[in-house]
């Protein structure tokens, strides 16, 4: 299995897009390798052909509820993920991720990105563990900074703005390097 991590960088406060409502920001994840799906509610194509690590900007739908809302394989009626009716957050900054629980199955996961005041000079980094992947170590600089972190579950640092070298190994390791190493920077 290839594993796959989101690894996300949020700068501080920031603004919600043009026509979010209720100053909600919502955006939705492809996280699953592979399968380019057409997300559907209330029957109809919502926008289709929706590849792995593309991003939808939700803001504007934020408070409305979507009848039935499933993802399916793109040009089919093949159902990956029935969600069944959600109502969006009217406000807030979340993160909505299709990706593959730690079975393989797909899932949707939720996430609150944390857009609190940090200090001057520093950034946040938020690492997300979304694949059908054991638990890892998350490394930064080749020390680790995330330990044991498992899907679905996030970690965050408040950090100091500059570059980092990050990779991820299978926890209590230090090799395979199963993802990086990657440069990140890390921006005030």
């Amino acid at each position: 299995a290839v594993l796959t991590a989101a690894l996300t960088l949020l700068s501080a406060g920031g603004s919600a897009p043009a026509g979010a409502q209720s100053g909600a920001r919502i955006h939705l994840i492809h996280g699953i390798p592979d399968t380019p799906v057409d997300v559907v509610a209330g029957g109809e194509v919502v926008f289709g052909n929706f590849d792995f690590q593309d991003t939808q900007d939700l803001s504007a739908l934020a408070g409305q509820t979507l009848a039935g809302l499933q993802v399916r394989l793109a040009g089919t009626e093949t159902v990956a993920i029935d969600a069944g009716d959600v109502t969006l957050p009217a406000s807030g900054n979340v993160s909505i991720i299709a990706n593959l629980d730690a079975g393989g199955n797909p899932a949707l996961n939720v996430f609150t990105n944390d857009t609190s005041a940090i200090p001057a000079g520093q950034g946040r980094l938020v690492v997300r563990h979304t694949a059908a992947a054991p638990a890892v170590d998350v490394l930064a600089n080749g020390a680790v900074a995330f330990a044991n972190l498992s899907n679905p579950n996030e970690s965050q640092a408040d950090l100091p703005a500059g570059t980092i070298s990050a990779s991820v190994v299978p926890t209590g390791a230090t090799e395979p390097v199963v993802v990086g190493p990657a440069d990140l920077p890390v921006t005030e």
